[in-house]
């Protein structure tokens, strides 16, 4: 077996010699080369006179020193070295082995592991691009490369000669490296010792010149590549996407085929029902008062009753409340604001009164609602086949309370009874356990905990993907209550999940909480872009104007102060419970804390769940008008406030350990 050992040098007559010399000791059957590369000293004599086979490269850079090599030299294996003497010759044994026994193409002699580079090296713009490079090529393709950039290499003959190299300088690491993760060929990594250069000698990469060589060529290199990648991700996200929007148009046209009489008796009843309960029904519990919001149930009914199933398209693209075929005389377009009165009996909009006189045949003003999917339709109006909106609650509450018991299971199964238990504290601070009374708000807490119910049994799961997927049916669903629910509980569940499993890091934190945010905001803008689209394609109405109108309305409308809605918000949400969410953890780590003593104060493990406390600080920020108006709902985009604190703080302090 031919071995052959290349050293590209340039000016490293200071330890050329030794670096010859200790690899004829570990391989004296080896030819040694030094390609000399315009050395202004002693190289080239040096490593003569130590016993290499000295030949001169005249075209500058290391890049190009080693495509003369891999061409001019023939061998079995190939071992590249630098001539500094920064790499110890005794482990070429381990490094040569994998591609003796054909396990490897390319062994690398990783410097970074040992920890012997970070203490020998005096560089830090050098130990700061060691870091980074491995990095964005680990991101990239996925893989766990930890030394990018070492001098220190063994390769198989099949390597050197299939190799085009392009480089011309220091990046030539690099572009192997990255050579071989496309290609799919076997790399290794095996931990080296690392000395620094002796006294007087002095590294020929600049940081910066060659730095940026270096990232072009990453850029270069990979850029087809993650295009690929893009376009395959993107292509499953349209793919998905167009999949949801059939899917919803499907389930509206099913729901509205049918006729509104085959509903009348069940939405008399209902109508009846809220008649009596009025707009706004309040359930006493022992620490706040509850209200349900009937004025929306009432106009979710309306909207299911006043489908015309001669034009079920039009009906559920449209959506109009009090609209009766051959009855209504006056049909109102979506407007900016609040809508105005219908009955004469009232000076305010009364959402039961219009169901019963809707029941009734009473009404000759109709008003569209187009900016919203309403996929509420396609459950609540087939359940008015059968049952009343008391039979319907009871169902709804029933859905409720078993998802409820199925993730404080799961979440004490999977990660503790601690954190099912500080769950569920912030579960009844946010009414859940009477929610399913509450047509409204019942859906995003389904929508969520089904999202968590995956996040809790499957081992792998893509966050992005299922956020996405799962934004898209709440904008389906949702009637604008508490949408965030839907993200931000699936995703600190994840956490607590993910925490308990991996360790991760700051950045590792911080771009998954990016990546996720990204994915639900594209999944609930664009199903909400699709209906305006195809609203008014299909309809000829300009709903897209009308919806941008209202968004403008509910971020700003009446100019309310963010401190007063934030305050509306806080004082109808059970705050004294959501305050227990937070007191019981800090509690019980204050106790630890006090017996054992404080380890550490850890923010990044508690970094998730502070971000996502915020964030119902922010959505009230940029709903502030809406969340002001209907904060007797709204109020519950609390939740992940009081569990993220909660949580926070659990993690925040790290309490030493039993001896």
């Amino acid at each position: 077996m031919k071995v052959a050992v290349l050293i590209p040098c340039y000016n490293e007559e200071q330890t050329i010699e030794k670096v010859v010399k200790d690899f004829k000791r570990e391989l004296p059957e080896a030819n040694i080369y030094v390609y000399d590369n315009n050395s202004t000293d002693n190289t080239y004599e040096n490593a003569k006179k130590a016993g290499a086979i000295v030949r001169k490269e005249p075209k500058q850079g290391k890049g190009n020193v080693v495509k003369t090599m891999f061409k001019e030299v023939e061998a079995d294996i190939y071992i590249m070295v630098d001539g500094d003497d920064t790499y110890y010759a005794k482990d070429v044994h381990k490094l040569m082995k994998p591609v003796i026994e054909g396990n490897a193409d390319m062994v690398v002699g990783d410097r970074i592991t040992s920890g012997k580079y970070k203490i020998e090296n005096k560089k830090k713009l050098h130990e700061f691009g060691n870091k980074i490079v491995p990095t964005i090529i680990n991101t990239i393709f996925k893989t766990q490369i930890k030394d990018a950039m070492s001098g220190y290499r063994v390769f198989s003959k099949s390597f050197v000669k299939n190799i085009k190299t392009k480089s011309e300088n220091f990046e030539i690491e690099t572009e192997m490296t990255i050579y071989a993760l496309k290609n799919n060929i076997k790399i290794l990594e095996i931990p080296t010792e690392y000395q620094d250069r002796p006294e007087g000698s002095h590294s020929k990469v600049k940081a910066i010149k060659d730095g940026s060589q270096i990232m072009a060529t990453i850029l270069k290199m990979t850029a087809k590549k993650q295009a690929k990648d893009t376009w395959k991700v993107i292509k499953k996200y349209i793919a998905i996407f167009i999949i949801l929007i059939l899917a919803y148009n499907i389930l509206l046209f099913a729901a509205s085929s049918f006729k509104s009489e085959d509903i009348k008796q069940h939405v008399a009843e209902s109508s009846k029902i809220l008649t009596e309960e009025t707009n706004i029904k309040s359930i006493q519990l022992p620490t706040q008062k509850v209200c349900l919001d009937n004025y929306t149930d009432a106009l979710m009914i309306n909207n299911c009753y006043s489908i015309d199933y001669k034009k079920p398209v039009e009906s559920y693209m449209l959506v109009r409340k009090n609209y009766i075929p051959g009855l209504t005389d006056t049909v109102y377009t979506d407007i900016s604001g609040e809508l105005e009165p219908t009955d004469e009996r009232s000076t305010i909009l009364n959402q039961t009164r219009d169901l019963e006189n809707v029941v009734e045949g009473k009404v000759t003003k109709s008003f569209e609602y187009g900016r919203y999917w309403h996929g509420y339709l396609s459950i609540i109006r087939p359940l008015l086949l059968l049952f009343n909106i008391q039979a319907i609650r009871v169902i709804l509450n029933t859905i409720i309370i078993i998802l409820s018991i199925i993730i404080l299971y799961l979440i004490a199964k999977k990660i503790s009874i601690y954190y099912a238990i500080i769950f569920g504290i912030g579960l009844i601070s946010a009414d859940y356990f009477v929610m399913g009374f509450s047509l409204q708000a019942c859906f995003v807490f389904i929508i969520a905990f089904a999202a968590s119910i995956m996040i809790l049994t499957k081992n792998k799961i893509n966050m992005p993907m299922l956020m996405f997927i799962t934004a898209s049916i709440t904008n389906y669903i949702d009637f604008l209550t508490t949408p965030l629910i839907t993200y931000a509980l699936p995703v600190m569940l994840y956490f607590l999940v993910q925490q308990k499993e991996n360790e991760l890091s700051v950045k590792q934190t911080i771009s998954i909480i990016i990546k996720i945010a990204i994915a639900w905001c594209l999944g609930y803008g664009l199903t909400w872009l699709a209906k305006w689209i195809i609203a008014d394609v299909v309809c000829q109405k300009n709903i897209i104007s009308t919806a941008i109108m209202q968004m403008v309305y509910r971020s700003t409308g009446n100019s309310y102060k963010y401190s007063l809605t934030i305050r509306k918000n806080i004082l109808m949400y059970n705050w004294v419970i959501g305050l227990i969410t937070i007191a019981v953890p800090a509690l019980i780590v204050c106790t630890k804390a006090n017996i054992r003593g404080i380890e550490k104060i850890d923010l990044s493990k508690a970094i998730p769940y502070i971000i996502l406390a915020i964030t119902p600080l922010v959505w009230y920020f940029v709903l502030k008008n809406h969340s002001f108006y209907h904060a007797h709902f709204t109020c519950r985009t609390l939740l992940p406030l009081w569990l993220g604190l909660g949580f926070a703080i659990d993690k925040l302090i790290v309490v030493k350990q039993r001896k």
